[in-house]
């Protein structure tokens, strides 16, 4: 049997990755979809540039996963940080709370892989042109 001090911080952690997984998830999308800038990779020309989008052949998956998972990382420290509080560790003492994030967090997966296959299998396929 585990002393109670490390459940509570079992709980922290398990919390912490939930919020970062959701975090992640969220950010993600939302900068996909508004068009956020990010880094790009540019393999034809072996640079890197910041922007919404590019007109030349790129690659966003890169810098819009380590933007996203530097963004969760941060929200990670922080809900690791807010649930040591007595009020949100009654919140996760309590029954089916950390369930709840869970389930949340696995939905929030599912919704960024669904809707990332989605843009890939809709794109338009522009050819370079041949030199």
């Amino acid at each position: 049997m585990l002393p109670s001090h490390a459940v509570k911080d079992t709980h922290r952690v398990l919390l912490a990755v939930l919020v970062a997984r959701v975090v992640f998830g969220v950010t993600f999308l939302a900068s996909a979809m508004a068009r956020w800038p990010v880094p790009w990779y540019l393999p034809m020309e072996r640079r890197w540039v910041f922007a919404p989008a590019v007109r030349e052949l790129g690659m966003d998956w890169y810098g819009r996963s380590a933007a996203s998972l530097a963004v969760s990382l941060a929200a990670a420290l922080g809900a690791y940080a807010l649930s040591g509080r007595a009020a949100v560790g009654a919140w996760l003492a309590r029954r089916g709370a950390l369930t709840g994030a869970a389930q949340l967090a696995a939905l929030l997966l599912l919704q960024d892989v669904l809707w990332y296959a989605f843009t890939l299998m809709t794109r338009p396929g522009n050819p370079l042109p041949v030199p």
